[in-house]
């Protein structure tokens, strides 16, 4: 008797445990009914776009004298359509593009402004739970996690753990956008999302779109990084992984054993299959560059052997980091382009300053001294600057007239609440 009740007590415990283990911890969202949030969503949504057609064609069906009016009188009725749920789907617009840096054809997926009110609406929710989740070495379309962001931490590992550095597995998910299926995404959400509303929105959201999730949404990059920080917490909780870094679809994986890469790699595809993500089949293992100490004495100098990891648009060495191929080749040109407009006294144009300005973050962050004293120094980046700053827009109020004589003042894109004094 006593046995039986020991054993009795022992599986009531465990059952317990078991449920304990099971049972996902669900967060409260940012409530999507309040209308200080939809009005964010409104301005986040028309942000770069206060001039086109269709954003005067929604902002004229609603009341008001001045755009924050009817911006409020906007965000009413998504409240009141968001309350009662009767959204209609998405329509979106498929076009190919041609990426300029891979050089890839890429679907690019374009809906209207209002539909984009409410992706913003679902990423200004949900985006605290989602940055719990986010592994904290995810970089690429997160706030202040970009290339820069990834580069440290990459630099760090290569230089003070080269035991745990030895190996590199390399991986990238085949079309990874197009292989997110909706119910997967929507199995994750409701373990870590208890509204209601919020969970109808992605509903609403995700269903509509057929080919998985679109390329070109804002809430596309958020939910891809969401379902593979948990491709990032699997290799680090469960398979033990030291060090490991994604951006977006792309992931380096270390080690110190090349056959325990490999059996990473296998444990890899099987649970990378539950979300129905598909590792592409270029995966490489490969021993990561090194400075060989005998050949260096012998020769004098550092001796690299193994090989440099391309990654994040960097050349990532063991006591350095460079610039791609491709990309110095185009900073060459752009700055090029600049010198001789600058030696020919032609105007420049602010696309490319902005351009050139914006390539001198790479050479800031990388091993550049030698590029930069041989193509950049003789540029006046001045000059650049102060071109930009002539062109800001927001400084003065030029106004453009129409032949009815409605002007729009330029200030409105900047800051809606300006009044144009022309009009």
């Amino acid at each position: 008797m006593q046995e039986r009740l020991v054993r009795y007590f022992i599986s009531q415990f465990l059952s317990d445990k078991r449920k304990k283990i099971i049972c996902m911890r669900t967060y409260r969202t940012k409530d999507i009914t309040d209308i200080h949030l939809i009005i964010n969503a409104v301005y986040m949504a028309f942000k770069g776009k206060w001039h086109r057609t269709e954003t005067r064609r929604i902002l004229r069906e609603y009341p008001g004298n001045t755009i924050d009016e009817k911006c409020t009188n906007l965000a009413k009725s998504i409240q009141k359509t968001i309350i009662l749920m009767e959204r209609e789907p998405d329509v979106y617009k498929v076009s190919e593009r041609m990426d300029s840096t891979t050089h890839k054809i890429r679907q690019i997926a374009s809906t209207s402004v209002l539909s984009q009110v409410y992706h913003w609406l679902f990423v200004l929710a949900c985006q605290d739970i989602f940055m719990r989740q986010i592994y904290v070495h995810q970089c690429a379309s997160i706030p202040k996690r970009g290339g820069t962001y990834g580069k440290k931490f990459v630099e760090r590992w290569l230089q003070h753990d080269k035991k745990n550095t030895k190996y590199c597995l390399k991986i990238d998910f085949k079309k990874c956008y197009q292989h997110i299926q909706p119910n997967v995404v929507m199995k994750l959400l409701r373990n870590k999302i208890r509204d209601k509303n919020v969970l109808w929105l992605a509903e609403t959201i995700l269903y509509s779109y057929d080919d998985g999730l679109p390329i070109g949404s804002v809430t596309s990059q958020w939910l891809c990084n969401f379902v593979i920080s948990h491709v990032c917490h699997y290799l680090k909780e469960t398979l033990k992984v030291k060090h490991c870094i994604f951006y977006m679809d792309d992931g380096c994986i270390f080690g110190n054993n090349k056959k325990k890469l490999h059996e990473v790699k296998r444990q890899l595809d099987k649970y990378c299959a539950t979300f129905g993500l598909v590792i592409k089949e270029n995966w490489q293992v490969f021993r990561v560059d090194y400075i060989d100490k005998k050949e260096s004495a012998r020769m004098g100098k550092n001796v690299h052997k193994g090989r440099f990891i391309d990654f994040m648009g960097y050349k990532f060495y063991r006591d350095h980091t460079e610039i791609r191929r491709a990309t110095s080749l185009r900073i060459r040109r752009k700055f090029k382009k600049a010198r001789k407009h600058i030696q020919n006294k032609e105007p420049l144009s602010p696309r490319l300053c902005a351009g050139c300005l914006s390539y001198m973050g790479a050479i800031k962050h990388t091993d550049s001294f030698h590029f930069y004293n041989d193509y950049i120094k003789d540029v006046n980046l001045k000059i650049l600057k102060g071109v930009i700053k002539n062109n800001e827009n927001g400084k003065q109020c030029e106004t453009r007239g129409n032949r009815n004589r409605k002007n729009r003042c330029r200030n409105v894109r900047s800051n809606p609440q300006h009044k144009c004094p022309g009009s």
